[in-house]
């Protein structure tokens, strides 16, 4: 659990590494399982996504989906972002990301993006948890800390693929970044408003990271402002109570099986 000054400090910054890791069973079935939905999908670049879904988009592989639901669900995870968005709280989606060796950074970028469309504000929660030990050679995450509660920044693009909302940023800026660097099992939490990018890869391993979004289920997601498949998207409640009215379809996490964690 977070004490107050680290619930401090996230209100704060806009981000969080807390002291909450992994254990090491878990790790290990983390790493088996990244290396195996990798393996099955080589015609993925730099994310999979959704491999929590059954309609998990680019993921060939779905024997394993419970198991990547199961890591989004962790209890001691939820505890935590319970303490940051409340007790009612629903799994808006999430995405294995990773960085091959060599390549190149990723711009500076908010997660908040034209599909994001939640009533009462938009309270997205990311974890990204590191599969493997993350360094800064094998292409940490940056973050600006104070950035979410900054006004606009400057867009250089908002009509990327892969990063929405590219940003352009001062040298004063960049001077306030941090550097993320993870062992195995390790997470930072980070809003979505949170200014963030990654250095390039410049080690000898791809650098992987399971990143799982959250949302308050007293925000409705208003599907009828969405684009393409967004419309569809399945949420899931993984805690709490549906206030907003968000799970439409009998797909409710009581309704999938759980495996549990090993610790």
């Amino acid at each position: 659990m977070l004490s107050p000054d680290e619930i401090d400090a996230y209100q704060r910054d806009g981000y969080l590494v807390p002291r909450l890791k992994l254990c090491e069973a878990d790790v290990d079935k983390l790493q088996r399982f990244t290396q195996q939905l990798v393996a099955d999908n080589p015609q993925a670049r730099a994310a999979i996504r959704r491999p929590h879904l059954a309609d998990a988009a680019g993921s060939q592989t779905l024997e394993r989906q419970v198991d990547w639901l199961n890591i989004a669900k962790n209890p001691k995870v939820l505890d935590i972002v319970e303490q940051l968005i409340g007790p009612d709280i629903v799994l808006w989606t999430s995405t294995l990301f990773y960085k091959a060796v060599q390549e190149a950074a990723t711009p500076w970028h908010r997660d908040k993006c034209p599909f994001l469309s939640l009533s009462e504000g938009e309270a997205i929660i990311t974890v990204w948890i590191a599969v493997f030990d993350v360094l800064r050679k094998d292409g940490a995450l940056r973050v600006l800390p104070g950035s979410h509660i900054q006004g606009p920044l400057d867009l250089r693009s908002v009509d990327d693929r892969h990063i929405y909302g590219r940003l352009c940023l001062t040298e004063t800026d960049e001077r306030t970044a941090v550097d993320v660097e993870l062992d195995a099992g390790q997470m930072i939490i980070f809003d979505a408003s949170t200014v963030h990018g990654t250095w390039p890869n410049l080690s000898s391993c791809e650098r992987y990271g399971y990143s799982v979004r959250f949302f308050p289920a007293t925000s409705y997601f208003d599907r009828s402002t969405t684009l393409g498949l967004e419309r569809s998207r399945e949420l899931i409640l993984v805690r709490g109570e549906d206030r907003a009215g968000n799970i439409s379809c009998p797909m409710a996490a009581a309704d999938r099986p759980i495996i549990k964690t090993s610790c």
